[in-house]
């Protein structure tokens, strides 16, 4: 009869941890990445409105 490895509890858990880790590093990266594109546009955004307002207010010399 052929023998069984059970697998030990604690490297499981290493295991396990190590999975939740990653899980929440990609989360996060993800998060960051879309934060910052929205963050950009929205710069871009006020930035091009304020250009757009100076040409249309008469200059104050």
């Amino acid at each position: 009869m052929a023998e069984v490895e059970l697998p030990n509890t604690e490297e499981l858990e290493e295991i396990r941890s190590k999975t939740f880790t990653k899980r929440v590093a990609l989360v996060t990266a993800i998060f960051a990445v879309i934060l910052a594109i929205a963050l950009a546009s929205l710069g871009s955004i006020m930035t091009l409105n304020g250009f757009l307002l100076m040409f249309k207010m008469p200059f104050l010399h």
